[in-house]
This record gives C-alpha cells, structure tokens and sequence, in this order.
C-alpha cells in the first residue's frame, strides 16, 4: 500500500533526524523530470473537408532533457539543474543560476551527486 510505504519513509526520515540531531539545512527533497524540446500538438487547423493535412514538426519529438530541482527541510531552495543527453554542454547560452550539466544518459546518476552538483 502507497500510504503505508510513505509514512514508514516519513518514520525513518524523523527517526535519523532525531537520533543523530541533523540540521533541517541537511534534509531535502529532489525530484527530476523527464522534459521534450518539442512537444507536438494534437490540434490540427485545417479547412473543413480537407482530404490531405500536413502536419509539420521541428524532428526533435524524441530529444528529451532532465530538470532537477530541489528543496531543503530549512525552506532553501538550491539551483535547478538541467541535464541533456550530450558529451558536453556550451555554459554561456544558460542564464546565471541554473547549473548545466550533460551525460550520456541525460538522467541524475551518482556520478553526477558525486561530483558535488550543489
């Protein structure tokens, strides 16, 4: 049961908050979502009885990215991090604040938390 399976991680998560005196400022929350440069519409415009209607795309329908955003227990909110399935990533065409990072899977993986993103 979903229910029963949050509560025991809320139960844990307090449990080590209180037997080892963490600081709220070290407790957070992190979740990535799976975003698409290109997201297709399912409207066409076309006149009425049209036989044929062309529907035009930029290619880029299966190129995806990874948004990962986090918060902490305190109410800090760290820089969003964007991930794109590529080697490397040109840092200047990104506003200030937002942390680029690529690999080849384009997804969050240890290496990644590793390296100190934050």
């Amino acid at each position: 049961d979903l229910v029963e399976k949050q509560q025991e991680f809320l139960n844990f998560v307090l449990y080590q908050y209180i037997q080892h005196n963490y600081s709220l400022n070290l407790i957070g929350n992190m979740n990535e979502m799976l975003l698409s440069f290109d997201i297709p519409s399912n409207m066409t415009v076309e006149e009425t009885g049209a036989r044929t209607v062309s529907i035009h795309t930029t290619g880029y329908e299966k190129s995806n990215f990874t948004v990962v955003l986090c918060c902490m227990e305190d109410g800090t909110k760290l820089s969003p991090v964007i991930i794109f399935k590529l080697v490397n990533v040109s840092q200047q065409t990104f506003p200030s604040g937002v942390i680029i990072r690529a690999n080849h899977g384009g997804y969050m993986n240890s290496e990644l938390i590793y390296n100190k993103i934050y």
